[in-house]
């Protein structure tokens, strides 16, 4: 369910202003066919960045498909409650480890 105090424009195009936000990094598991889960940290909405060098893939919830995240990419991710909804890994399943960044936003 969306939070009601964003905007119901489906592409964020600005960051809303936010009481407060939460940098979280987190390494992708050792065994690259694993999904990490994100720290559990309260949110309104994720900026997530891929600077890991790499193709990753997130997924909510702990199910389901992945979405692709380009290297070099940025994203934001809405209508989540808490970080620890979203997981990723890499799209190669290789078993280098990668730390991605997000930034974890209460408005």
């Amino acid at each position: 369910m969306a939070n009601s105090r964003l905007s119901t424009n489906p592409r964020l195009t600005s960051v809303p202003l936010a009481s407060s936000s939460t940098i979280l990094s987190v390494q992708s598991a050792a065994t690259g066919t694993n999904w990490t889960t994100l720290t559990a940290t309260a949110c309104d909405f994720l900026r997530v960045c891929n600077a890991t060098g790499t193709l990753l893939e997130y997924r909510r919830g702990g199910a389901g498909n992945g979405m692709h995240l380009p290297n070099g990419a940025t994203i934001d991710i809405l209508g989540v409650s808490n970080a620890n909804e979203i997981s990723f890994r890499r799209n190669d399943t290789s078993n280098t480890q990668v730390i991605l960044t997000a930034e974890a936003y209460v408005i």
